[in-house]
């Protein structure tokens, strides 16, 4: 949550089927952003739609609905949103669209090279637009 007097912080979408993860980038980085956790891509698909996001960190591999599917649905629903991809796949910009023009971290990831792609997604985000993404289609 933001602080009184200070700008509205950016909303950081994680999703990772791993609590560990979900609960550790939420410590790491509640003080930069304000944080928003999913177990998998249909529960953050019912966030993003509900609430707006700036940017997330998404794992590829989840049980329900996996990082793959999240960013398609979120294609066909036209909705954009800065991403770093995460994974402990070496092959992970082949399992990806490359037309979404993501970040790419390799699991187990430094914590400084995630903040630094984190930046720069939130900057082709506002580069592509700006604002956060909202459910309801195409803007």
């Amino acid at each position: 949550m933001g602080q009184p007097g200070h700008a509205a912080m950016k909303r950081l979408l994680v999703v990772d089927d791993d609590p560990d993860i979900r609960l550790g980038l939420r410590a790491l980085f509640e003080d930069r952003y304000d944080v928003v956790v999913a177990r998998d891509g249909g529960e953050a698909l019912r966030l993003i739609e509900d609430d707006g996001i700036d940017v997330m960190v998404l794992d590829l591999m989840m049980p329900a609905m996996d990082g793959p599917g999240l960013l398609a649905a979120l294609d066909v629903r036209g909705i954009r949103i800065p991403a770093v991809v995460v994974s402990a796949f070496g092959d992970v910009r082949q399992r990806v669209s490359s037309e979404h023009g993501l970040e790419f971290v390799a699991k187990p990831f430094d914590v400084d090279e995630l903040e630094a792609k984190i930046g720069r997604a939130l900057c082709r985000g506002e580069d592509a637009g700006g604002g956060p993404a909202r459910g309801g289609g195409a803007g």
